[in-house]
This record gives structure tokens, C-alpha cells and sequence, in this order.
């Protein structure tokens, strides 16, 4: 009786078609995590760009009121400072305040918002 070496033609066949059945079954939810991983990356990066942007312009709202645009990278912002009540009342001898609520709005590419981030401060009224 003789001794076979190796693998024949039909079981490396076959083994071939197990793999490749294998990756076809597994590679549609790898391909899917990983562009959820990159969308998840974007909006934790917009998130940071949102929240220098939100700081920095609570601190002029105090004094300014407006809107302002810019980008950093890939990723554009859009920040308003408005008007949002009055708390003086007529009577007053201080100077009358306003609040102001200041929004940031980040965007990747389109025109719906990535993030958008508000808060309000209160602002002198000149």
C-alpha cells in the first residue's frame, strides 16, 4: 500500500471554496462597521469643532450679536448669536440685559447639520 503526500486537487478545491464562502458571509458587516466607524469618527470630530466654537462665541455674546462662519478641515461651522428676551424693565436704573442664545451648527458636506450645539448668555444691551 502506498503512502499519499500532500493534498489532492479536489480537497484544496474544496477547502478554497469553505474560505472564500466564509469571507463572502463575514465581509458585507465588516465593510458596515467600519463605515459606521468613520461616520462615528466625523461626528466625534464635529462634536469638538462645535464645542471651541460654542465656547469662543459665548464669550462675545456678552457684546456682539451675528452670525459667523468658517471651517476647520474638512468640516465647516456656522455659529449665530441672537437675541433671545429682554430682562430690563422700564423703570431700571442699570443698564438693561438682553439674553442671547448663541447656536453652532457644524456641517461635513450637504446642508443638514452634522451637530449642532446652544446655550445662552446674558449680554448688555446697547
Amino acid at each position: 500500500m502506498q503512502q499519499q503526500d500532500g493534498f489532492s486537487l479536489l480537497e484544496t478545491l474544496i477547502a478554497l471554496a469553505v474560505v472564500a464562502l466564509f469571507f463572502g458571509v463575514l465581509l458585507p458587516p465588516i465593510v458596515t462597521n467600519l463605515e459606521r466607524i468613520e461616520a462615528d469618527a466625523l461626528r466625534v470630530e464635529a462634536l469638538l469643532v462645535a464645542a471651541n466654537q460654542i465656547e469662543a462665541h459665548v464669550v462675545i455674546a456678552a457684546d456682539t450679536e451675528g452670525r459667523f462662519e468658517g471651517s476647520e478641515g474638512a468640516l465647516s461651522w456656522r455659529a449665530t448669536v441672537e437675541q433671545a428676551g429682554t430682562a430690563a424693565r422700564a423703570g431700571d436704573t442699570v443698564k438693561p440685559h438682553a439674553l442671547r442664545r448663541v447656536q453652532v451648527d457644524v456641517f461635513a458636506q450637504g446642508h443638514v447639520p452634522l451637530v449642532s450645539l446652544e446655550t445662552y448668555r446674558v449680554g448688555v444691551i446697547r
